[in-house]
């Protein structure tokens, strides 16, 4: 958006903050391979805490700019849209691993015990209860995708 001329910084600003966001977000991504990758899982709730903090920003930047006193330029609401989908498709992300949650203890009494109708039943609980949140970031991709092709 900045470097497309979509939001403005003051002078000087553009260089550090891009500096800052890609930082930021590589050494988000490394904690998430460590936690994923089951180096690190301890760090789960930083990643939730970074998370949240993440959408509030989004959401703040969002809102301050549909307002005309963020950064994103008059014109531009296409984007500031962009960034609340965004902010909803994280919560969504968050949702999923909330709601699914019993999937995967089911699943794991199913490996080790084997199948039986409990076992069954709370798995397909799981996959009912997730899939209108799955459904929901999905339709939010969609959204993202044809605010940023056709920039309405």
């Amino acid at each position: 958006a900045l470097i497309g001329g979509y939001a403005a910084w003051p002078a000087g600003w553009t260089a550090p903050t891009l500096a800052v966001i890609w930082i930021a977000a590589i050494a988000w991504l490394t904690l998430v391979i460590k936690i994923y990758g089951r180096l690190s899982p301890g760090l789960t709730r930083l990643d939730y805490i970074i998370r949240f903090a993440v959408i509030a920003a989004l959401l703040a930047l969002a809102l301050t700019s549909l307002t005309g006193m963020g950064p994103i330029i008059p014109g531009a609401t296409w984007l500031a849209l962009k960034l609340v989908v965004f902010a909803g498709i994280i919560v969504c992300g968050l949702g999923i691993r909330v709601v699914f949650k019993p999937f995967g203890q089911a699943f794991g009494k199913l490996v080790a015990e084997g199948s039986s109708p409990a076992v069954e039943a709370a798995m397909r609980l799981a996959q009912s209860r997730v899939r209108p949140v799955v459904l929901t970031l999905w339709a939010a991709l969609v959204v993202e995708a044809f605010l940023g092709l056709s920039k309405i």
